[in-house]
């Protein structure tokens, strides 16, 4: 399917570079959250194309293997901006309300990112 964007190729080489960044610190992120949280993180993607979203933005969820509560949500945003700024990306983010997701079997926290400036 072709990204209906206009700015599809304006966006595209910052949207791979905070991409291929933020893979770099997945791992040791969510063992980190896990280390501190009442339930697991399975993992979280990145979705930089996701309906809804600003040109400039991209969306994150986080899944759960369990209902988290209120610290290990503030604790993915603390880290998450924690971890980001480690790797030189400057950015400010929002959420989406938790949601229950029955084909995942999970819950699933939503922020989205949206970069300040261009990615060193």
């Amino acid at each position: 399917m072709q990204n209906q964007n206009d700015n599809f190729e304006k966006f595209r080489p910052l949207k791979i570079k905070i991409m291929e960044t933020i893979h770099t610190f997945a791992e040791e992120f969510i063992a980190k959250i896990n280390e501190q949280s009442s339930v697991e993180l399975d993992g979280f993607m990145g979705l930089p194309w996701a309906p809804k979203l600003q040109e400039d933005e991209i969306l994150f969820p986080f899944i759960w293997l369990g209902k988290p509560d209120a610290k290990d949500l503030m604790n993915i945003e603390v880290f998450f901006q924690e971890y980001l700024t480690k790797a030189g990306l400057r950015a400010s983010t929002r959420t989406a309300p938790l949601k229950y997701d029955e084909r995942k079997n999970g819950w699933i926290y939503f922020v989205i990112y949206r970069p300040h400036g261009e990615v060193q």
